[in-house]
């Protein structure tokens, strides 16, 4: 009864071509550009302490089925709506929707991806998170398209096969990456973007091959 209701609240997503890099309200990174420049590994990526934004080539080998893929967001500020909680009497109003980010009583939520996934490299293994833009522009469906789906033919509590078949496909990922420590790495990173484009890609590895020649060539230098 309650899905129902927060259902009923959801802004129709569209995935139509004119709106597709615009499901997501955040910073909007176009793939024309990744930044090649700043190329990591995940090892590199896990041992380095800088706020930085780059780019990984990795696979991604298992979806993390157990986390939940969407969630009813603000249609404002695309942040997680709760039941709202009275101030006054303490007390839940399932029948009303809160945004902790716009600290308001919220009329409407937008089904949003919240997809979390294992990837991997030649370095290791480490996890990111996809949001709207990301997966759409992978699957080419909305979150509520696809919960729409899977209601229809009852396979609500399933992961989506759609998304189970990104397992096993390699991407170039720009990933925001926060300051750490030596004793703080977060456990997931946030995916801003990210591109199957087979030229980019080729582009990735010729960039760190042209890096590996020239750092051989300064090292034959300096030996000499």
């Amino acid at each position: 009864m309650m899905r129902k209701f927060l259902m009923s609240k959801d802004v129709m997503s569209t995935t139509s071509s004119g709106s597709l890099l615009t499901l997501s309200n955040c910073t909007q990174v176009s793939s024309d550009h990744i930044p090649f420049d700043n190329r990591k590994t995940i090892s590199q990526l896990l041992t380095s302490y800088e706020e930085t934004r780059c780019c990984i080539y990795a696979t991604i080998c298992a979806l993390k089925i157990e986390a939940h893929w969407w969630y009813l967001g603000c249609p404002g500020c695309a942040k997680k709506v709760n039941p709202y909680l009275n101030p006054e009497t303490e007390e839940l109003e399932m029948d009303k929707l809160s945004c902790d980010g716009c600290e308001t009583i919220v009329c409407s939520t937008k089904t949003r991806y919240q997809v979390h996934c294992k990837v991997l490299d030649h370095t290791g293994t480490t996890s990111f998170v996809m949001f709207d833009r990301e997966v759409i522009q992978l699957i080419h469906k909305s979150a509520y398209e696809l919960l729409e789906q899977q209601v229809q033919f009852n396979s609500e509590n399933e992961f989506p096969r759609e998304l189970l078949a990104l397992e096993g496909r390699e991407f170039v990922f720009i990933v925001n990456k926060p300051e750490t420590s030596k004793n703080y790495t977060p456990s997931t990173f946030k995916v801003v973007n990210v591109t199957d484009d087979h030229a980019k890609i080729l582009r990735f590895h010729s960039d760190d091959a042209n890096e590996v020649k020239m750092r051989k060539t300064l090292n034959y230098h300096v030996l000499k």
